[in-house]
């Protein structure tokens, strides 16, 4: 009956609440976003991507807009997740991987919608390699500076699983221990997709599922008991 009253006390739009629902948010449109986005993981298909924007400009900047939109809520409601996670220095570590993650991924997306369209819609199916290069190049940058980005992030999971391990009594310790172990797998399955290119997208499935899950648990957490837990 005490956690009861004192969950009661926790207002509707507390930091953590809101951050939970931010993540909740931005982790569901990531998941809409990246379902719609054309499955090019290898940064060197450029070749494959430069047809896709050729032949659907309109959809590939529709779905960059959502994905920019989702990164934005995502991020926030995980940096915002220090408080939550005790704002020791683990925590806080953890909120600045993911600042700097979301500043990288702003910059990529803004680069995929003007910079790469505008290069194809210029170059077009352009077959002199020079031209071709430029297109490859450009995408395989977006790509790679995507990896890590996404490097960052799944270390901040890690990091904020470990200060809810060491400093959130009340959070389940499992859920924490997985957390741990889910972003060190996210961080080696980007490693293991830069060194075999051809099976990036399978790796990504694997090894990007258990620490995005996480998340989204993470800010159900949030949203559903605030700074308290029950």
């Amino acid at each position: 009956m005490e956690r009861k009253q004192q969950q009661d006390r926790v207002p509707w739009w507390s930091l953590e609440r809101s951050a939970g629902l931010s993540l909740l948010a931005g982790g569901l449109l990531l998941g809409i976003s990246t379902a719609m986005h054309p499955p090019a993981a290898n940064p060197w298909s450029g070749l494959e991507a430069i047809h896709i924007i050729h032949e659907g400009t309109f959809y590939w900047q529709i779905d960059h807009s959502l994905m920019l939109l989702a990164v934005l809520l995502w991020f926030s409601g995980l940096s915002a997740g220090e408080t939550y996670a005790g704002a020791g220095p683990t925590a806080r570590l953890a909120a600045r991987f993911f600042a700097a993650a979301l500043t990288i991924w702003v910059i990529i997306l803004a680069m995929e919608m003007t910079i790469l369209p505008t290069a194809v819609h210029y170059i077009g199916l352009d077959r002199e390699p020079a031209a071709q290069g430029i297109l490859i190049g450009i995408y395989a940058f977006g790509i790679m500076v995507g990896d890590f980005a996404m490097a960052l992030a799944w270390i901040g999971v890690s990091l904020t699983a470990l200060a809810l391990f060491k400093e959130k009594n009340s959070f389940p310790r499992w859920l924490s221990t997985a957390g741990i172990w889910a972003g060190i797998w996210g961080v080696a399955g980007i490693i293991a997709a830069l060194l075999l290119p051809d099976y990036s997208l399978p790796i990504y499935l694997v090894s990007a599922g258990p620490p995005y899950v996480w998340t989204l648990l993470f800010g159900w957490r949030m949203m559903r008991s605030g700074k308290s837990d029950v």
